[in-house]
């Protein structure tokens, strides 16, 4: 490959030299300062592959071109290479040298001159360029970033790093100029439509499959889940992209997701990092444990993506009967579930009776909506509530509980274990200090 690079260099030169021109185009760059998108001036882009593309039929009549060819075609490494991505028997000899020249040999040329300003051999960036090829060639897997604009969030802290996989950060310039530049990201748009901050998560992806279903889709989740159960307010994400992360063909990805929300800003704290990272341990070990708390955990996330209050009280009450009622439990939920409620977030009699209230009333609102009856505004010790108040108190309760679940199940009690103890405490309120947070 080398000995083709060298020679196709030479004769793509003197096409230059002879007077031919390499196309530019005029773009922007960026760079991100405060959390703002700033846009630097234009500058001319040279299209090399454009240019090496008015060349092609030259270029592959070279005797070096040829070699290449059979070389890599007859490598055990290429032909591992080409069996993980399509089955090798209905490929012709024709594709593959057409696959070879496109997604690799003048691809190399393209990266060499974009790396070395110029139509001009740098031995250093072939050699890190051929590694990349060869690398990819001998695995079966490719690596991608998973990258996750996070809507209507805000963070002034450092990088947080859920795992070694994934964190959350700022996007930085590389980041931000690669999805414009590959267009998927409007230049001009690129204020409204993408936020400072994402998850980011490195991935593997297997040749062959498709990227999208290969994205750690479960893992992006449940961060944002552990946000969601830290503090009150309103995040969500609509795109994915995915940008490769080493020499790959495959240009960055896009998937759009029918996501969004309205609500009060998140706002994420440098203080709050410490909680943040604790929940997220212990939400991870109770989710594979306990299918109980993932049901609630599920229910509540499904209530911050939920436009109307009707929904979203009504997920959060079902929240709520995954985590205080029992499988085998038949009689008197309402009424337990409100009971035991009360009892585990309630800090003063006061409290208890005010949430017991306000769970009462929410079952009846429950029962209207499924019934399909006119919702009307609610009286509570002489405050008025409507269903949207309803709903952002069922939020608080909601949350508060799955933070009391999280650190008692630290202490190994389990969903059975610790109702007992709440029905106990709720006729020896002493009995109660075990549930102190």
């Amino acid at each position: 490959m080398k000995d083709f690079t060298i020679v196709a260099i030479d004769i793509l030169k003197n096409r230059f030299d002879e007077g031919k021109v390499v196309p530019v185009v005029s773009r922007y760059k960026f760079h991100i300062s405060n959390g703002k998108f700033i846009r630097e001036k234009r500058f001319s882009h040279p299209l090399f592959e454009t240019f090496i593309a008015l060349h092609q039929d030259e270029l592959t009549e070279l005797t070096e071109f040829r070699s290449c060819i059979d070389y890599c075609t007859k490598s055990a490494i290429f032909q591992k290479h080409l069996s993980q991505l399509v089955d090798t028997k209905d490929v012709s000899k024709e594709n593959i040298e057409l696959y070879l020249k496109n997604e690799y040999f003048f691809l190399l040329l393209s990266k060499l001159f974009h790396s070395a300003g110029g139509i001009k051999y740098d031995e250093t960036e072939f050699d890190k360029l051929y590694y990349q090829i060869e690398s990819h060639f001998a695995s079966p897997f490719m690596r991608f970033l998973a990258l996750v604009p996070l809507k209507n969030f805000e963070f002034t802290g450092r990088d947080i790093a859920f795992a070694e996989y994934i964190k959350i950060s700022s996007i930085d310039s590389s980041e931000l100029n690669t999805l414009i530049n590959f267009g998927l990201v409007d230049v001009e748009m690129v204020s409204l439509h993408l936020p400072p901050h994402a998850l980011k998560a490195h991935f593997m992806a297997e040749k062959g499959m498709p990227i999208d279903s290969q994205i750690p889709d479960r893992k992006l989740q449940e961060a944002i889940r552990t946000l969601r159960i830290l503090k009150r307010g309103t995040l969500w994400y609509d795109h994915i992209y995915c940008i490769p992360l080493s020499w790959e063909p495959t240009k960055p990805l896009s998937i759009l997701l029918n996501q969004s929300a309205s609500g009060p800003r998140y706002t994420l704290e440098e203080g709050e990092r410490k909680r943040l990272l604790q929940i997220w341990k212990n939400l991870n070990d109770l989710t594979r444990e306990n299918r109980f708390f993932e049901i609630a955990v599920e229910r509540f996330d499904y209530a911050a993506l939920r436009r109307r209050a009707e929904d979203k009280l009504t997920d959060y009450i079902a929240a709520l009967e995954a985590l205080f009622l029992g499988a085998n439990e038949k009689a008197e939920l309402e009424y337990r579930l409100a009971l035991r409620l009360a009892t585990l977030i309630g800090g003063s009699g006061q409290e208890r009776v005010h949430i017991r209230r306000i769970l009462k009333i929410a079952y009846a609102q429950r029962s209207s909506i499924v019934h399909g009856k006119k919702l009307k505004m609610v009286q509570i010790n002489g405050r008025k509530y409507s269903t949207e108040d309803l709903a952002v108190a069922l939020e608080d309760y909601t949350r508060k509980s799955l933070k009391r679940f999280i650190q008692l199940a630290t202490q190994k009690i389990n969903q059975e274990e610790l109702l007992d103890k709440l029905d106990d405490a709720i006729l020896d309120f002493a009995n109660k200090k075990s549930f102190t947070l």
